[in-house]
């Protein structure tokens, strides 16, 4: 599948389907600040960067995937808490719902900070979702963590929010079976078709219009199961690297999406995408 990875950071969404996911390929990113630029260029010299959301445009069938991993700033609980109201850097989420409904594509992920569910009451969630059903799409989604999901020890909770076409809409059975949740025993497969319907009466809920679970004990992916250090073993400020470098650097790790985390909606959409592949 073809990305196109808006907001791209240092490359996080396009690291974990490429490389640790596979199947995927990047072929356009959007990316503003310079220093990511320079990280993308080294890693993915082949693919062409444009350095303003606002201004860029491309035709249907390009890409079946939009990875729109937005500015959290005035979500976050650290932020001001506007909200995607115009004028804010988090009112950026409606760039990405315009190219959405221009590229139609198969799938769009998006990723914002935990507190995008609660903001102003959940009003702001609703507002999110709102666009994304007014675009054509239905949604699924679920919170994640890097400590519980990516063995990191820092928590770091993010939403991801995976949107397709709505005439691809999936029935809690076909939810299951993709996943592999359907057995044998008819009356504990009839138990969690019912949970998953009484679960889509709340928006709240972190089961709406998606399996039981992305990443239960028996479904879990985990990427790297051997876990991976949190610390750089890169020199950081010391030996000749400026402060400013190290800002940077710190900026665009806080900025960017954890590619072991991105990687279990990332697989999920693999899924759906080779299962919607056999109805088309």
């Amino acid at each position: 599948m073809r990305i196109l990875d808006l907001f791209a950071g240092y490359g996080g969404f396009s690291y974990g389907a490429e490389k640790l996911v596979k199947g995927f390929t990047t072929t356009q990113f959007v990316e503003k600040n310079e220093f990511c630029q320079k990280i993308l260029k080294k890693h993915w010299p082949n693919v062409p960067i444009h350095d303003d959301i606002n201004t860029f445009h491309a035709k249907p069938n390009q890409y079946e995937l939009l990875t729109i991993g937005w500015p959290c700033q005035d979500i976050s609980v650290a932020g001001n808490q506007k909200g995607i109201k115009s004028g804010t850097r988090s009112s950026l989420f409606y760039q990405g719902i315009r190219l959405l409904r221009e590229l139609q594509p198969r799938f769009a992920l998006f990723e914002n900070v935990r507190n995008l569910i609660g903001h102003d009451s959940g009003n702001t969630f609703k507002e999110v979702l709102f666009q994304i059903a007014k675009s054509g799409y239905d949604a699924e989604w679920q919170v994640l963590s890097v400590s519980k999901h990516a063995r990191g020890v820092h928590r770091r909770e993010r939403v991801f929010i995976i949107a397709y076409p709505k005439y691809f809409r999936l029935s809690p059975t076909e939810r299951l079976r993709i996943y592999g949740e359907a057995n044998n025993n008819t009356q504990e497969r009839q138990n969690k078709i019912e949970q998953l319907e009484r679960s889509s009466e709340s928006i709240y809920s972190k089961i709406i219009q998606r399996p039981s679970s992305w990443s239960n004990g028996k479904y879990f992916l985990n990427p790297n199961p051997n876990g991976y250090s949190s610390k750089s073993t890169v020199c950081r400020t010391d030996n000749g690297f400026t402060r400013g470098l190290h800002k940077n650097r710190i900026t665009a790790l806080g900025n960017g999406v954890v590619p072991h985390v991105a990687a279990i909606p990332l697989q999920r959409i693999k899924k759906l995408n080779e299962y919607f592949s056999t109805i088309t």
